[in-house]
């Protein structure tokens, strides 16, 4: 409940947070390019009681989701994922972790403990009721606790419908409500479609 300002020494990420245990008010800022010298904002002036500050490594746009090592070698990725929350580094491809389902986040501590891992995924298709299937309050309750990580935490993954997006609507709606960070959007896209209504899609 002190600090007030930062410096921030290129190729470092940090997590600010009000609570001891990495929830509240947070924000996560990145040196990817030069020093950062940074006045906190004002709901975390005088009120940081957690910091993680670890190596930052740019992860570019080419990841993949697979299990095994040769996959991931062999299109030379940036990233993998496998769907869990055990995992290491291959070659090159950092490790994200994906808290699949609602199940107990313990895990989130721990791996907030490693600095070879910067991002973090939350759920699996919660609005599908063959994957995660959870209610956004839930899932709101639950995110809360991956914050401990410190670790850049991703939005849950819903599914690409109308029903998907309700969900997510809802979700980010909530999450704003109780000031939970959410750092990144992850999104599924099934559909054939061009580049353009691709992007369309998702802008």
């Amino acid at each position: 409940d002190w600090a007030g300002s930062f410096t921030l020494d290129k190729g470092y990420m940090v997590n600010f947070a009000e609570n001891v245990n990495g929830t509240g008010v947070s924000k996560v800022y990145i040196a990817s390019k030069e020093n950062l010298r940074i006045n906190l904002p004002a709901e975390l002036q005088k009120t940081v009681s957690f910091i993680r500050v670890s190596p930052w490594k740019d992860v570019l746009k080419k990841g993949i989701g697979a299990k095994g090592d040769a996959v991931v070698e062999a299109l030379n990725n940036s990233w993998h994922y496998n769907w869990g929350n055990d995992g290491e580094a291959i070659g090159g491809a950092e490790f994200v972790p994906n808290q699949w389902s609602g199940g107990s986040v313990a895990k989130a501590i721990s791996l907030g403990e490693r600095m070879d891992i910067t991002h973090h995924m939350a759920f699996n298709e919660p609005d599908n009721d063959d994957q995660s299937n959870m209610t956004v309050d839930t899932a709101i309750e639950k995110y809360e606790y991956l914050l401990a990580s410190g670790l850049r935490l991703g939005s849950p993954a819903n599914t690409d419908g109308t029903k998907g997006a309700t969900w997510r609507d809802e979700f980010m709606a909530k999450a704003e409500e109780k000031g939970l960070r959410v750092d990144y959007m992850v999104v599924h896209y099934y559909k054939k479609t061009t580049p353009a209504g691709f992007y369309n899609w998702l802008k």
